[in-house]
């Protein structure tokens, strides 16, 4: 069980890096963004605001799209993909709730071996 908390901390705190240096390249893409904007709004003054903001919202998306991300609708997710962002986002909840109720049942297993002590059972939960 030991390792097994390592490896969900230490993935959380992967996770956790990974989520910072992302910020962190969103706020360069947004200081690009900002300085596209000020670009264009010097250069072209002329032009409508909704022409602009049509450009900008062009500009961020060709930004998004060249950094290898992949883009898809939030409400076009399958439920399969909302489970795969939920177990992402929340690993100590899905491993307490694998975990836990396999150790009950490994405990109740050895419940009906009379012959072993309770602190006995408990170990055995940690054996398998």
């Amino acid at each position: 069980m030991p390792p097994l908390f390592v490896f969900g901390l230490t993935s959380e705190k992967k996770l956790e890096h990974d989520m910072k240096q992302m910020a962190a390249e969103g706020t360069d893409a947004w200081v690009k963004q900002q300085e596209a904007e000020q670009h264009k709004k010097l250069k072209d003054s002329i032009h409508s605001l909704s022409a602009e903001q049509a450009e900008m919202m062009e500009l961020y998306k060709d930004e998004v799209e060249h950094s290898g991300v992949r883009i898809v609708p939030g409400d076009t997710l399958s439920i399969p993909q909302r489970v795969a962002n939920y177990w992402q986002a929340n690993p100590f909840k899905i491993l307490a709730a694998i975990g836990i109720p396999g150790v009950f049942y490994i405990f109740k297993g050895k419940a009906g071996q009379e012959h072993l002590q309770l602190q006995s059972k408990i170990m055995h939960t940690r054996v398998y």
